[in-house]
């Protein structure tokens, strides 16, 4: 019943008229194709959706799911255009009125509410085709000689055809449900492996842009090692953790270790991966978002890793909120 139903539509609103701009297209016959393209698309998102929640799949699901996107842009913008004119036509109404969408907030509702007009045409004796498609919003069986088809026919072909639609709009909503419940689940799941340095896709290409498995987890050592020896007075051991660039900042050992000394005993609550980079000079960069136990400012610290020397530096610690100062 739906796969008919599908079928028809796809034949009578692509196949045979893929660019037509003429004629008209009755209410019912111009929601059904509306309808089928989002249960298409609907089952697409489904499927790509369950197959992202694979992290080896994931990143191939969201390249697959804007190239299928873009396509359908390009292969059924006529179409729908197409639809759209044809179904104004049907209202008695210019085509030209589809510029109403572009003007802002309402111009999108004011085209609907135009599209959802029954049929101005066609009079047929005392029951008009309007008449009829007020009755069945979804039905177009209708042709010149409706009012010889009696009571219990017209019931027959309105009951079958508002049962396929139901089933249509059931499977559509549930099929949207689903994909869009799977790729954020699935973003979710990515985005929070990434944070937390833990195997996903987000984490393989950023291993694959330092060409190393084990970089991430030895810089972040390195944050780790550095407020240890701080906390354990340890200043020489802690200052030979910092990158050229960071020592600058301070001038002297002495004057460096005059400033660190306020932010001894602090206790590192967590460390999320912020990002990775591989700048021009193929120099490996990795920053961090680091949080502390107490609520002193600055709670939350951005730590900017360098891999220099053949071993991971701190390049830049600033407040959380001063990171862009520092770039």
């Amino acid at each position: 019943m739906i796969r008919q139903l599908v079928i028809d539509t796809i034949k009578d609103n692509i196949i045979d008229r893929y660019c037509d701009f003429s004629g008209t297209i009755s209410r019912g016959a111009f929601w059904r194709f509306m309808l089928v393209e989002h249960l298409i698309v609907g089952v697409c998102l489904t499927v790509l959706g369950l197959l992202s929640l694979h992290s080896a799949l994931f990143m191939y699901t969201i390249g697959i799911a804007f190239a299928l996107w873009f396509i359908s842009l390009m292969a059924l913008t006529l179409p729908n255009l197409g639809a759209m004119v044809r179904r104004l036509h049907d209202t008695n109404n210019s085509e030209w009125l589809l510029l109403l969408g572009f003007i802002p907030y309402i111009g999108i509702l004011i085209v609907i509410v135009l599209l959802l007009r029954g049929t101005k045409k066609h009079p047929v004796g005392k029951s008009s085709v309007e008449t009829f498609e007020e009755i069945d919003l979804f039905s177009d069986e209708m042709g010149s000689n409706i009012q010889n088809l009696d009571s219990s026919s017209t019931v027959v072909r309105t009951s079958y055809s508002r049962t396929s639609i139901i089933a249509t709009i059931i499977l559509t909503a549930v099929s949207w449900g689903i994909g869009v419940y799977s790729f954020s689940s699935a973003v979710d799941k990515e985005i929070d492996a990434y944070l937390q340095m833990q195997p996903g896709a987000f984490m393989i290409m950023a291993q694959k842009t330092l060409g190393s498995d084990k970089a991430i987890t030895s810089a972040k050592q390195v944050v780790t090692d550095y407020y240890t020896y701080l906390n354990k007075e340890q200043y020489q051991v802690a200052y030979r953790l910092l990158a050229h660039r960071e020592r600058e900042k301070y001038g002297t050992y002495d004057q460096w270790v005059k400033s660190v000394k306020t932010n001894q005993n602090r206790q590192i609550s967590s460390i999320l991966l912020q990002g990775v980079l591989r700048d021009d000079d193929d120099v490996d960069h990795i920053s961090f978002d680091m949080d502390f136990t107490d609520k002193a400012y600055p709670n939350r610290m951005f730590v900017k890793m360098i891999y220099e020397h053949d071993t991971w530096r701190i390049e830049a610690i600033v407040p959380y909120d001063q990171k862009y100062e520092d770039r």
